[in-house]
């Protein structure tokens, strides 16, 4: 989610811009995702300052006329039956999934009937990645179909070394440069 004083500058700038007091200067602005998604990110902030940072918490908030999308398109679409996980996300977004206290910690439990359980990331990987060992330079776009996505950095970087590992071939590394050779140009690249 953008950061709201993002949102408040373009309507700064489109009321200055069209020399009208209307929200966004008078223009239809289409805000489109899952605002449970992604928060802002806030330096160094406390969950005060990221919910005061949300695009929510500003004025032009009031001003947005709320339209929801009630089908799961990608689910209608691919003939998926099991409407229960789905839901069940929608009540945790929505923050109205019973959870368990545990301390510090909430746990929630989901039911995953309709997905596949793996215990460990060697079958996380061979479930998204079957026979990558075999993997041909020409592959690319069966490869730009799989992610496994994580919340972690550490843990991706943990999961990209062990599919790394069953690729063959060695490992290159390009690095890129973030200086230019002649410094007069410097001033022409951020």
């Amino acid at each position: 989610m953008s950061h709201r004083a993002r949102v408040e500058v373009v309507d700064r700038t489109l009321k200055d811009l069209r020399s009208s007091a209307n929200v966004m200067g008078g223009i239809t602005f289409v805000f489109a995702g899952d605002f449970r998604q992604t928060l802002p990110v806030v330096n160094r902030g406390t969950r005060a300052d990221i919910m005061k940072a949300c695009l929510k918490s500003t004025q032009l908030w009031t001003s947005v006329q709320h339209l929801n999308l009630r089908t799961n398109m990608r689910a209608h679409l691919h003939g998926n039956t099991h409407n229960n996980f789905p839901q069940q996300l929608l009540k945790l977004g929505e923050g109205i999934f019973p959870s368990l206290n545990l301390g510090t910690d909430y746990a929630v439990t989901l039911d995953v009937s309709p997905g596949q359980i793996v215990h460990n990331l060697e079958s996380l990987i061979d479930a998204i990645y079957p026979d990558i060992e075999n993997l041909h330079q020409n592959d690319f776009h069966w490869l730009c179909c799989r992610a496994i996505i994580s919340p972690r950095n550490e843990t991706v970087n943990e999961i990209n070394n062990l599919i790394m590992q069953k690729v063959p071939g060695e490992v290159t590394c390009y690095r890129s440069i973030d200086t230019v050779t002649n410094t007069e140009d410097a001033m022409y690249y951020p």
